[in-house]
């Protein structure tokens, strides 16, 4: 049977992502449903802020968060999702034409860390011929009634 052909090397696993962080993702989710309500669907996408305006406001929002407060007073949503999507916003409008990675360095440190874990692997253990029995079972004994005779029962 054949098969579909893929053509996804080099490309990112958005799937860890999404399998990883269902709780965050639905966070920054509920930060963005919030803020299209409160201010128009599409309204952060106009941007022109300095990086400092989304940094300062993700970090307000964990300063929040590390004194104990668990949600925004405004939106009722997560302070970590609120910090969060202010990152994702400072990353994908301020910084989406630099790279999201040093390709070079990322290659290199990926080969690296292979390197180490397949090194770290147990040996797998010789395969014999030989496979032990498993311990006898009560059920394993032929049938007894037979004995009873030896014994002139």
């Amino acid at each position: 049977m054949s098969e579909a052909k893929r053509f996804n090397g080099g490309k990112p696993k958005l799937g860890y992502f999404l399998r990883s962080f269902p709780k965050a993702l639905e966070a920054v989710a509920r930060v963005k449903e919030f803020g299209a309500n409160k201010y128009n669907d599409g309204n952060w996408r106009l941007g022109n802020k300095p990086d400092d305006e989304y940094i300062d406001s993700g970090t307000r929002h964990l300063v929040a968060f590390l004194n104990g407060e668990t949600y925004d007073q405004d939106s009722g949503c997560h302070h970590l999702g609120h910090a969060i999507w202010n990152l994702c916003a400072l990353l994908e409008l301020n910084h989406s034409d630099t790279p999201m990675i040093d390709q070079e360095l990322f290659d290199r440190r990926m080969k690296h860390w292979a390197k180490l874990k397949e090194a770290q692997q147990p040996e797998p253990e010789p395969k014999s011929d030989y496979s032990p029995l498993p311990p006898p079972s009560v059920f394993d004994w032929p049938d007894r009634d037979d004995d009873y005779d030896d014994f002139g029962l």
